[in-house]
């Protein structure tokens, strides 16, 4: 268990006993929250000048025009409790970039300031494994990867459950999609989705997890949304079952956006939705992000070239192809044979490609959903190679 310290001198002193009486330093470190590179500097100083050297250092700015310490003080403390999400990091890069011509103190000297003043929430340990990308592609761009998820539902205030469908730029860290639903079904996030497409382009790929509505047990493990992605030409990742740090930056966010808008949550869709508005525009515009610099997310991304007008689509077969669509029980008439295809694929077209004699590929674009010999009211998986 991490040492609960009144103050960073108790702190410090804890630390020395411990590794005076056989703790390592790697240990002690770990309990007292810091570094080892932190705790060795703590051993050195008590070697020196034993218990007093303990004692905080001034670290105060030199030369600060026009400003005094305490008022670099109130002013990061004041701006800490509009944001109480914030950490030091986060609180000196938003001063630095509004008040560039003070001199603001390091970090770490923000950090003790909000410590002392009891701003600081001490975070428990956890035990965190490396996220793996593989194989998932590496977002250089904007829109490159969009992640998408569900923050998991809370009940509203007048007792009504809401489902929050986020989505998000991984190069930029941009919210693009923060909304209120009533439902995780297809049918509900197909509209928001729509918009969003329509008002900021399309992706090269989308991310997610392997639940509904972004993924089925079915054919190719397409969903009704998944299927239209593909039909716009995004390409479609899944993140490994049981492990959503493959979608880690996501996650992140959706901690943020549950600190800032769902505690407690609103009174109803309406005005939860509100917070949400407000929430994204303050993610994007106004906090700044530690892994893109300590800049904002809307100074960084862009709208995708790639355009989407909204209207009915149009997929392409070769010409050799015998083109049919998915009727609304999820099958297709076959040269005398009702064959199940999928929910999935409702009202889209599917391709069927004879490949020997008898023997037919049937492709949603250029996604090969299974073989299919005389008879077979089912597709079978197609062979390796």
């Amino acid at each position: 268990m991490p040492w609960k310290c009144r103050s960073a001198m108790e702190c410090r002193q804890l630390l020395v006993k411990a590794v005076e009486s056989g703790t390592s330093v790697a240990q002690a470190a770990k309990e007292a929250g810091v570094s080892r590179q932190v705790a060795h500097e703590w051993l050195k100083r008590h070697r020196e000048g034993g218990d007093e050297a303990l004692n905080d250092l001034s670290r105060a700015p030199h030369a600060v025009p026009g400003k005094t310490p305490d008022e670099l003080i109130e002013r990061c403390l004041q701006l800490r409790r509009q944001n109480p999400t914030w950490g030091p990091k986060k609180v000196r890069a938003w001063l630095a970039a509004s008040e560039p011509d003070v001199e603001w103190p390091s970090a770490s000297t923000v950090g003790e300031w909000l410590d002392r003043a009891g701003l600081v929430e001490r975070r428990k340990w956890r035990v965190r494994f490396p996220g793996s990308t593989t194989p998932l592609s590496h977002a250089e761009k904007a829109n490159d990867v969009w992640s998408i998820d569900f923050r998991g539902q809370f009940r509203l205030g007048n007792g009504a459950y809401c489902y929050p469908l986020t989505v998000t730029d991984n190069a930029t860290r941009f919210l693009l999609l923060c909304t209120a639903l009533t439902t995780t079904s297809a049918r509900e996030a197909r509209e928001p989705l729509r918009k969003l497409f329509q008002a900021r382009g399309l992706p090269a790929a989308i991310r997610s997890d392997n639940g509904s509505p972004f993924a089925t047990h079915g054919v190719c493990g397409l969903s009704a949304l998944s299927a239209l992605w593909r039909a716009l030409g995004i390409r479609h990742e899944r993140i490994a079952p049981g492990h959503p740090e493959q979608n880690g930056r996501h996650e992140r966010m959706h901690l943020t956006l549950k600190q800032e808008t769902t505690r407690p949550a609103a009174h109803d869709q309406s005005s939860q939705q509100q917070r949400f508005d407000r929430f994204q525009e303050y993610f994007n515009h106004r906090r700044p992000h530690e892994a893109i610099g300590q800049v904002t997310p809307g100074s960084l991304y862009q709208n995708s070239t790639r355009r989407w007008d909204g209207e009915e689509l149009s997929i392409e077969y070769d010409t050799t192809d015998d083109v049919k669509h998915v009727a609304a029980n999820g099958s297709v008439k076959w040269r005398g044979t009702t064959v199940h295809i999928g929910d999935a694929l409702v009202g889209f077209p599917i391709g069927f490609k004879e490949i020997s004699d008898n023997v037919w590929q049937v492709h949603f674009t250029d996604l090969v959903l299974g073989i299919l010999e005389p008879g077979e009211t089912r597709l079978s998986k197609p062979q390796p190679g």
